[in-house]
């Protein structure tokens, strides 16, 4: 199995927004629930619309992940467009009203990923991947990073960025997006 990347060109993550978008509003809003979020696909598949719908925060209460996440302005305005009325049931149902499977979800990474020549691996971690590494980029520390992906280690999360060994050294300067 490739280890799948993030997506560090910000001109791509613009692109595949704007193909989701064109083609689904439900798969645009996972993409950017996933890259602002950084959450296991499946925290992302099984919300509920009442989680989110007029909220500032999620509230996470899985086994191990206690906290809040911030629903910012802008996620706010597009989860009540894509919402519409609905009041209640998955927030991200399939066409049998069933929620969005791992798989589903990885196939409408990939083919977005094909359509807009993004030539790297993807999967649905590249969305978790991808938020961490613009969170490096601004200047969010390792511990940080740590601490939300519930690793062990820090270790464990240059493990899992793929960061080369002895990383947590390295000092990268915050950008403005």
């Amino acid at each position: 199995m490739n280890q799948v990347l993030p997506i560090t060109c910000l001109e791509k993550l613009e692109k595949m927004k704007l193909y989701l978008r064109g083609r689904s509003e439900r798969n645009y809003l996972i993409f950017c629930l996933g890259i602002n979020w950084g959450v296991p696909i499946q925290e992302l598949l099984d919300l509920q619309v009442e989680d989110v719908r007029e909220k500032e925060y999620l509230v996470r209460s899985s086994e191990h992940l206690l906290g809040k996440l911030a629903i910012s302005s802008q996620l706010q305005v597009e989860i009540s467009n894509y919402l519409g009325d609905r009041t209640t049931g998955h927030l991200f149902p399939s066409r049998s009203g069933k929620p969005l499977t791992r798989r589903q979800t990885y196939v409408v990474l990939r083919e977005a990923a094909d359509v807009i020549g993004l030539d790297q691996a993807i999967g649905i971690c590249t969305l978790r991947k991808t938020f961490a590494y613009w969170a490096l980029q601004r200047g969010i520390s390792l511990e940080v990073l740590r601490k939300h992906f519930n690793h062990r280690s820090v270790r464990n999360t240059i493990q899992f960025l793929g960061l080369p060994s002895g990383y947590e050294f390295c000092e990268l300067p915050p950008i403005d997006l």
